[in-house]
């Protein structure tokens, strides 16, 4: 499952400059991990730590269907949009794309 469009995470991942290759499906799709080449290949994926615990094993399974991924570990609590956690997301994001630019 990824966060299609009508989200509160895909407007975060809007709002932080990331695009999101399924902003055109809706809310909550299920999409074939055997597919994500084909619909959009992302050159990043991020796994949050909510509502699943993501773990290395994920990320090494879901990166053998992709070309060019590179695969994260984003806390989750910075896509709630719950209280003073937004207060922190924008600093969080901004730390994350710097962390990825060492990798383009």
């Amino acid at each position: 499952m990824v966060a299609g469009n009508d989200t509160y995470i895909n407007k975060m991942l809007q709002l932080n400059k990331f695009e999101n290759i399924y902003q055109n499906m809706s809310r909550y799709p299920k999409v074939e991990i055997n597919k994500i080449r084909y619909e959009g290949d992302p050159e990043v994926i991020i796994l949050s730590s909510e509502p699943f615990p993501f773990k290395d094993e994920h990320a090494v399974e879901i990166s053998t269907f992709t070309n060019r991924s590179i695969t994260v570990f984003a806390d989750g609590e910075m896509f709630g949009w719950h209280g003073s956690r937004l207060l922190l997301a924008f600093d969080y994001f901004k730390a994350l794309h710097k962390k990825l630019e060492s990798h383009f």
